[in-house]
């Protein structure tokens, strides 16, 4: 993914982290549960003897791909060769062994993700919206579930997403998140049966002598596992709630210990004193028209908070009043707001709009006097 997205501050992360915790609850309330299933498909798979892939319990509405990761010899701290026996198959199914020693080298095969959504077509549609703003604010975070991602890449947020989701449910670290790695494996006269991807689990299963399907766990398999799993979350909306609430507590924990701002890349202002809610209550009350105020709640919503995520006056119109907006009854709006600092702006072909900090506070305020209104 590409780096030169927008910086945020630390305030203005936890801000949508919170607004972002809210969607998924409000989704959730709607009661239209969702199932989320990732594969984990290494590209030795086949030779390793993991074939095809369980199909889920229905038709998957979405499919979103979460992440790949490139093939890598593996080294010890000194910088030298590492060994493991048996060896790695490659894709052909020759071991991967030193030209030297015989001894198998330790790789790391290639591999590739993928998360299937099974629900409601729309409710998996909201869901992947708000997935892919969860994405891009993810990767702003320090975290110790990030960093077991190194060395994947993703082509989105969503993606993104899916994957820190599945690495928080694995780790244990949430009480209500949790999901287990499972390996597969096809009958000759049955359907894909679903093993403990946990080798102590898998051998004892193997000493057993009455077996489902009349399934011969391979041999390789009881030596080392293969890097081939499934994993399923049964709630995925609470998912993301609880991986949401994970990312707030530790933004606050880096920001308690002063390092979140420095982090985040925050340009270095000058000390000033915050505005008072008296001052935003009166700038509310005294100087915007209706119009104004659905323009700052639609720069809050599409996250313009600097000049890399500007916007256009047409792609505010619509924010604020629908398709169907006229771009030109915008103009002197958002003239006024410039004057009153609360939005700023790039002029030229590739121009656009965003909230300056205190346009970013005051619609704040103007949200959250909504919502105590509603």
């Amino acid at each position: 993914m590409s780096d030169t997205a927008p910086k945020y501050t630390s305030e203005q992360l936890r801000r949508l982290l919170s607004q972002l915790r809210g969607d998924f609850d409000a989704l959730r309330q709607r009661g239209r549960p969702i199932k989320a299933r990732l594969i984990h498909l290494p590209s030795n798979a086949e030779a390793e003897g993991v074939t095809g892939y369980p199909p889920p319990s229905s038709a998957a509405s979405a499919y979103v791909t979460a992440g790949d990761r490139d093939g890598k010899q593996n080294f010890d701290a000194s910088g030298n060769v590492k060994f493991i026996d048996p060896p790695v198959l490659d894709v052909s199914g020759q071991p991967m062994v030193h030209p030297q020693t015989g001894q198998g080298i330790d790789y790391t095969m290639g591999a590739s993700r993928t998360v299937e959504l099974v629900g409601p077509s729309d409710a998996v549609a909201g869901l992947g919206s708000l997935a892919r703003r969860g994405g891009k604010l993810a990767r702003r975070i320090r975290n110790d579930v990030l960093a077991t991602l190194a060395g994947w890449t993703f082509s989105s947020g969503e993606g993104l997403w899916w994957a820190v989701v599945f690495e928080l449910a694995w780790s244990g670290r949430h009480p209500l998140l949790s999901a287990d790695r499972q390996l597969w494996l096809k009958s000759a006269d049955g359907p894909f049966l679903l093993l403990p991807h946990d080798i102590v689990q898998l051998r004892q299963l193997a000493e057993l002598r009455v077996r489902p399907y009349h399934v011969t766990i391979p041999e390789r398999w009881l030596q080392r596992l293969p890097d081939a799993y499934v994993s399923e979350i049964d709630d995925a909306v609470a998912a993301c709630r609880d991986l949401a609430e994970v990312l707030i507590e530790e933004l606050d924990a880096a920001r308690a210990s002063g390092f979140a701002e420095s982090a985040q890349g925050d340009d270095a202002h000058s000390p000033r004193e915050p505005e008072s809610v008296a001052s935003l209550e009166e700038l509310d009350s005294n100087k915007l028209t209706d119009r104004q105020r659905d323009i700052l709640l639609a720069l809050l919503r599409l996250e313009t908070f600097d000049a890399d995520s500007r916007r256009t006056t047409e792609a505010i119109a619509k924010a604020a009043e629908g398709p169907h907006a006229k771009p030109a009854n915008f103009k002197a709006p958002l003239a006024e707001l410039a004057r009153l600092m609360l939005t700023n702006s790039k002029s030229g072909a590739k121009g656009g709009i965003w909230l300056t900090d205190r346009g970013c506070k005051l619609a704040e305020h103007i949200l959250r006097r909504r919502d105590g209104a509603a």
